[in-house]
């Protein structure tokens, strides 16, 4: 897996966040964007927090989310982008925005979207379960979090502690960016070419 750096160019982890989340990719029911929807109601509701959502991405799930966004009351704060067919375009509300979720519930271990987000400057918040992401993908409180068990209520507990902890999100902002310098294509080329041609180290 590699990230394209060129065409995501210049992150400034500092500038301030028009989003507070991120989540992006096809909105497929083991995407489980439904239990973001709902943590977002929980924000509001129960910690007094209303967070401002970035939602990229097309699918069949996606006139049901629009359902639930407006059935729990938290559409004025949700933008639905659909599919930003541009990949630079795509990368720039990710460098528009403070955090990336990651809700799948399925689909295998491996999730390019992570290293994506962490060359934007995202910390990850994602969720723990059998057939989800590889949580070795995150490292727990530098890169992001780990959410167990996955619902949207302790979804909910994740992002408000680190939406309030303006430092914490800071210096992962900062980490998740300098990690994301190892899975540079650069990089990553070289070392397959490495690899088949027998040069490795």
């Amino acid at each position: 897996n590699g990230v394209p750096r060129d065409i995501i160019g210049t992150v400034d982890v500092h500038q301030p966040a028009e989003f507070d989340i991120v989540s992006f990719g096809r909105l497929k029911n083991h995407k489980r964007v439904d239990l973001l929807l709902h943590a977002l109601r929980t924000m509001k509701v129960s910690f007094g927090l209303t967070a401002r959502v970035a939602i990229v991405g097309d699918g069949p799930e996606r006139e049901k989310l629009e359902r639930i966004a407006r059935d729990t009351g938290v559409d004025s704060h949700v933008k639905f982008f659909g599919t930003i067919p541009d990949p630079a375009s795509m990368y720039e509300v990710l460098k528009r925005s403070a955090i990336c979720v990651n809700t799948t519930m399925g689909g295998g271990g491996g999730n390019l979207s992570i290293f994506e987000a962490n060359a934007c400057g995202l910390p990850v918040v994602a969720f723990k379960a059998e057939d989800g992401i590889d949580t070795e993908l995150i490292e727990e409180g530098k890169s992001g979090l780990i959410v167990s068990p996955p619902n949207g209520e302790e979804l909910a507990r994740n992002l408000v502690s680190l939406l309030k902890d303006s430092d914490q999100l800071q210096r992962m902002k900062e980490y998740s960016l300098t990690r994301s310098l190892q899975f540079d294509w650069g990089k990553t080329s070289d070392f397959y070419e490495q690899l088949f041609t027998g040069r490795m180290a």
